[in-house]
């Protein structure tokens, strides 16, 4: 009997936005077993102190005006907050696991991402994205290379 072994795959952070204080870095996570791949947009968040429950959406406003919703596959954790330390500032950098589709990342590589709306515990961050399009296309490019 052949076990099948889970391969995962992540390509390089880009940013995703940085208006002044607050942004946000992206990956892009395959995970092959088989003949099935999984993709996950993982997120790191420079947004303060933020809780984002499991179930959590994430809105992705695409060029034609139409929408993605993509969730959290789980509840941030310990090993999903890190914080860094100076004497008269400390940064909170959240990171989140958004399952996605090969259909919804065709979706933004065909028509552009303008706009975030990222739901927290306390109420909705917005935010604006420019260049998407290509990060995510380079993101993808790095992965099917490995």
């Amino acid at each position: 009997m052949v076990m099948a072994v889970a391969r995962a795959v992540v390509s390089p952070s880009q940013v995703a936005y940085d208006h002044y204080f607050d942004a946000a870095t992206f990956a892009l996570e395959a995970q092959v077993s088989a003949d099935t791949v999984a993709y996950w947009l993982v997120l790191t968040y420079d947004e303060g102190n933020i809780h984002v429950p499991q179930g959590s959406p994430l809105t992705i406003h695409l060029r034609d005006r139409s929408t993605l919703i993509l969730a959290t596959d789980r509840e941030v954790g310990r090993r999903d907050i890190m914080l860094r330390r100076w004497r008269n500032r400390t940064i909170c950098y959240t990171t989140c696991r958004y399952p996605i589709t090969q259909e919804q990342l065709s979706r933004i590589l065909a028509k552009d991402a303008y706009r975030f709306e990222i739901q927290t515990a306390r109420g909705v961050i917005t935010r604006q994205v420019r260049g998407f399009k290509a990060k995510l296309t380079t993101a993808l490019s790095s992965i099917s290379e490995k």
